[in-house]
């Protein structure tokens, strides 16, 4: 409380009217452009001041979570992390997705309980579930902001204390409520990627749960708090579905107008990068993975067009198992020429089985393949951390300043560029960096998609659709980097990156 002396009391009452002194005015005017610039900064930014106010961020609206109880690794290290993270996270989240928002469904309790029970030995932990479990029984759309922060909270508090696990939540909503979902992941690596004379954060990491939300994106957050995030899952699937098929040069007939464009430089960039008896593997067996792929699309088409009422799923590296290689077989077997929509074809079901059985009789296949995903990940990697090295610089909300960019052109999109040109300039990597992005945004919309728009136009016009390839590649996109950007500089991915990551 502000107080004020006797002496001073009776001194204000000295005049009855007195000129205010100048001193005293030119202090009031600066309280109150303080003042007036406080509030409408407090307006510009009112959802970083409301986070502040809930303690969710600090007041530059950086992201934290202080946990209330001291961490104690001893007992995180009892907890089963794995489980936690591949079973009762998930449990959870699907239970209250079913359960319509009814919040004493004895599904939703019992899942919660057998979460609580295990991650709950952790005091933290425990603390966020308590929280979480409140705030979804009182409705998942009132209160969804709290709840994304509290799914974050948990990943920060575990990696914070050396324990590589995240949760990615979302949030959907529709005209009978909002349902929480959740993905989970384990981390298989953490890095240090250089970007120009700064070392920025860059994690591995690999889906725990089992359910079917679809990864949409190579990488995920990309700030300078958290790093650089790359879900090696969908680099997976693009290696197997993609790039495994252009690795033997036989097959380049066969491939779409984009791919044959840049197959033999993606050949080139890869093994240089991958040992020799691995490369031989994937060669080896690169047709019958096109086969597979070829048999396996034919097959998803009909099942959504028509109705076949038989559809595959990802194929494991390894293919289709022996069971169930003799089951399509006999699928194919059994097929009728004269069926307009048939499950699957005797080539098809032919493509799958002796396809299959070629991964299995080639020596080194899944270490094969183990290098090709981990040599993928690092044109992902590189694209990342230029997403973090731009948030460090200007931050993540702000546009970069680009001279020849569109004034149309948002933030988003003028990041993506940044990081677009970053990867295409990396040296091993821009070639397949370039494939990637193009393959990846040809049939979408938004951000990515205008990037790539401004990037192919100035490479060439048909960098995206038919080819050919850029020559010059990494020279090109480092011009390009300094004539749009203002610099260009490089990203070197260190020694230390994992040679291989192993997913199945």
């Amino acid at each position: 409380m502000w107080t004020m002396d006797d002496d001073e009391h009776d001194h204000d009452h000295d005049d009855a009217v007195r000129p205010p002194s100048p001193f005293r005015t030119a202090a009031m005017v600066s309280v109150v452009l303080v003042a007036v610039a406080a509030i409408a900064g407090a307006m510009l930014h009112r959802e970083t001041l409301d986070t502040w106010m809930r303690g969710e961020s600090d007041f530059l609206g950086k992201r934290r979570w202080e946990p209330p109880h001291p961490v104690d690794r001893a007992v995180l290290r009892r907890i089963d992390l794995d489980r936690v993270h591949a079973r009762l996270w998930p449990r959870w989240t699907m239970a209250l997705s079913r359960s319509n928002r009814v919040a004493d469904d004895p599904t939703v309790r019992l899942a919660f309980r057998e979460l609580r029970t295990e991650a709950g030995k952790d005091a933290n932990l425990a603390a966020l579930l308590d929280e979480l479990d409140r705030r979804t029984r009182q409705g998942v759309g009132e209160n969804a902001e709290r709840v994304l922060f509290l799914t974050w909270a948990w990943s920060d508090y575990l990696d914070r204390a050396g324990f590589a696990w995240r949760i990615d939540a979302s949030i959907r909503r529709h005209q009978d409520g909002a349902i929480v979902y959740a993905t989970t992941y384990r981390g298989l690596a953490d890095v240090a990627v250089r970007v120009g004379e700064r070392d920025y954060r860059a994690r591995l990491f690999r889906r725990a749960d089992r359910t079917n939300v679809v990864e949409l994106y190579l990488g995920q957050a990309s700030t300078a708090d958290e790093g650089a995030i790359v879900v090696l899952d969908r680099v997976r699937d693009l290696a197997m579905e993609d790039i495994w098929p252009m690795l033997d040069a036989a097959n380049d007939d066969g491939l779409d107008p984009l791919a044959r464009a840049y197959a033999s430089e993606i050949r080139r960039e890869a093994a240089a990068a991958i040992p020799a008896r691995e490369m031989n593997a994937l060669r080896a067996t690169a047709r019958a993975r096109a086969a597979m792929e070829k048999a396996r699309q034919a097959v998803r088409t009909r099942y959504r067009e028509c109705e076949s009422g038989f559809t595959i799923g990802q194929l494991p590296w390894s293919g289709l198992d022996e069971r169930w290689r003799r089951r399509i077989r006999a699928m194919g077997r059994a097929a009728v020429p004269e069926d307009v929509c048939p499950k699957v074809t005797p080539d098809e079901a032919e493509a799958l089985a002796a396809g299959s059985e070629s991964m299995v009789r080639t020596p080194d296949v899944h270490r094969a393949l183990a290098a090709l995903v981990a040599w993928l990940a690092r044109s992902v990697v590189a694209h990342e951390a230029r997403h973090v090295a731009d948030d460090d610089a200007v931050g993540i909300a702000e546009p970069l300043d680009c001279d020849g960019c569109p004034d149309w052109m948002d933030a988003t999109s003028r990041a993506e560029m940044s990081a677009f040109l970053a990867s295409f300039a990396t040296s091993g990597l821009g070639y397949t960096s370039l494939y990637v992005a193009c393959h990846e945004t040809r049939s979408t919309r938004g951000p990515h998609a205008t990037a790539m728009s401004i990037v192919a136009g100035r490479l060439g016009a048909h960098t995206c659709t038919r080819g050919p390839a850029p020559r010059r590649l990494y020279d090109r996109a480092s011009d390009l980097e300094r004539t749009l950007l203002g610099r260009s500089d490089p990203v070197v991915l260190p020694r230390s990156f994992p040679p291989r990551v192993w997913l199945e």
